[in-house]
């Protein structure tokens, strides 16, 4: 997993982004992701937009304009991969936690690291390499649950595409029936 080396949770919820002390090879692997996706949304406009081109094809417009949307959207989740998104609960910091290790429970993650107000899961892609994880932090408060999900990778550390939709869609699930489920547990 990316270091934690440094990392300030109370910083993290007044700037609503992870404040962790990043090596260099995570400014150079965010250079790298820049720089490989700017050219797939470069290179593609300046193929479609090339005067000297034959004109009887413009009627595969998207496929210029597919490639560039798919490398925009990778930018833009790379360069927000450490703000967090604020889910308003009902629930205090105590049931926050009771709720996340329950969801955490039920989709088999593997419990990193778990304080009083930080958890941070971690899933393992084993279907490539061991090495290959998402971890899902999660700050907690009042009435407030603060989270991000990073990726750890050998070489490039992509954004998350659709496990950050997945997992806010999951936690506002399980948080609708979080207030039953803790009150059966308490009695």
């Amino acid at each position: 997993m990316r270091t934690l080396k440094d990392f300030n949770w109370q910083k993290s919820i007044q700037t609503r982004r992870l404040v962790i002390k990043e090596t260099w090879l995570d400014k150079f692997d965010r250079f790298v992701i820049y720089l490989i996706f700017s050219a797939g949304v470069i290179v593609p406009a300046l193929i479609f937009f090339d005067p000297s081109r034959n004109k009887r094809h413009d009627d595969m417009w998207w496929l210029a304009i597919l490639p560039s949307v798919v490398c925009l959207y990778i930018i833009y989740r790379k360069a927000t991969e450490k703000r967090l998104t604020i889910i308003g609960t009902q629930l205090d910091t105590k049931q926050n936690r009771t709720v996340l290790l329950r969801y955490a429970k039920k989709y088999g993650y593997h419990i990193f690291m778990d304080s009083q107000n930080l958890l941070v899961f971690t899933e393992r892609n084993t279907d490539f390499n061991d090495d290959y994880r998402k971890s899902r932090i999660f700050l907690l408060t009042d009435n407030k649950i603060l989270f991000a999900i990073i990726q750890d990778r050998f070489k490039l550390n992509l954004p998350v595409i659709t496990s950050y939709f997945t997992t806010l869609l999951d936690i506002k699930r399980f948080l609708k029936v979080a207030p039953n489920t803790l009150e059966e547990t308490e009695t």
